[in-house]
């Protein structure tokens, strides 16, 4: 995993994780500005990420993440932040194939609304 030095391009990927709450991309970037969100790419042979994320205490807030490979990247990611020390991955979503995808590892799942879910994955 790496910081993002191309802010442009990543920001061009992640908006597409945004389509559903263009708002809350709005959000994620300037808690960029303000230096609270990271921007990282996380690429191997079966996946390559963009990642914006927060730090919170023992969790790492995933605010976005676009690319390829999604299954393979959060796996990834999700050993990075067990080596970090961190406990958690956690993310909302407004698409219920994403919380269908995060089923697959182990994620507790809640419902913040009919059309929005939290996904928290102990790492």
């Amino acid at each position: 995993m790496m910081c993002v030095a191309n802010k442009a391009q990543a920001l061009r990927e992640l908006v597409k994780a945004f389509r559903a709450c263009p708002h809350e991309f709005a959000e994620m970037q300037a808690g960029i500005v303000r230096g609270e969100v990271c921007l990282y790419r996380i690429k191997a042979a079966k996946h390559d990420l963009f990642v914006a994320a927060e730090y919170e205490k023992d969790t790492l807030f995933l605010w976005g993440v676009s690319g390829v490979g999604l299954q393979s990247g959060i796996l990834e990611l999700k050993n990075i932040a067990r080596r970090a020390g961190l406990t958690y991955l956690e993310a909302v979503t407004h698409f219920p194939e994403v919380a269908r995808l995060a089923r697959r590892f182990g994620t507790q799942n809640g419902d913040l609304s009919s059309a929005v879910q939290s996904l928290k994955l102990k790492v």
